[in-house]
């Protein structure tokens, strides 16, 4: 199961066909965040898409563009978690920026990228959550850090730092797109990747987002 909410990107369509999860076939696509300078930012990284993706878009909204981006990746053959990183090469390499929280699942393996607002996982009996805020009070939430990529199955959990993202971040603000304000409650900070990927493996466990 995918559940998403976001706050709509300005000059982006509104109605159902923008609200993610965006579907094709067994893949299911959330991106919580927002592409800076949206159209116009996007110009030369649309054009790396066959026509046929663009026609297809589900709505004129930058979470669909970023779908489709992913999608023509899974199309290539790349894993989930590799299409997540290429797509992230591919916003570095054209310029854009934002905030990029994407997540990508087909029931059996969670992808997900922690790129300008947090992100999170637990693991439990039989069952492994991605979320981008804890969903109760309990202790065994583990946040994952700025820069990086969980992936996730029913055998094993992986965090692996991206350097890709690092320059595509402009902000880093909590799961909702609310920037801390002065002298209001702040958000507890992520630590710091380091330079080597960082692997955690549990095993056991379904798939829950």
């Amino acid at each position: 199961m995918l559940a998403a909410i976001r706050n709509a990107t300005p000059r982006t369509s509104h109605g159902p066909a923008a609200a993610a999860p965006f579907k094709h076939g067994r893949w299911l696509f959330s991106h919580n965040g927002a592409v800076d300078g949206w159209p116009e930012s996007t110009e030369a990284l649309a054009a790396t898409l066959p026509t046929m993706s663009l026609l297809d878009l589900e709505a004129r909204v930058d979470s669909a563009l970023m779908w489709a981006l992913v999608q023509h990746r899974l199309r290539r053959g790349l894993a989930p978690a590799e299409a997540l990183a290429d797509t992230a090469e591919a916003l570095r390499a054209a310029g854009v920026t934002g905030r990029f929280n994407f997540l990508l699942t087909d029931g059996h393996v969670i992808a997900a990228t922690a790129a300008g607002h947090t992100l999170y996982y637990r693991r439990q009996q039989g069952s492994v959550t991605v979320a981008s805020e804890p969903g109760d009070d309990q202790a065994d939430w583990i946040e994952i850090p700025r820069g990086s990529a969980v992936t996730a199955t029913t055998e094993q959990i992986s965090v692996t730092r991206l350097p890709a993202l690092d320059s595509i971040i402009t902000s880093a603000t909590t799961a909702h797109e609310t920037p801390e304000t002065p002298g209001g409650p702040k958000t507890p900070k992520t630590p710091e990747p380091s330079e080597t990927p960082d692997a955690r493996s549990f095993s056991d466990g379904r798939i829950a987002i």
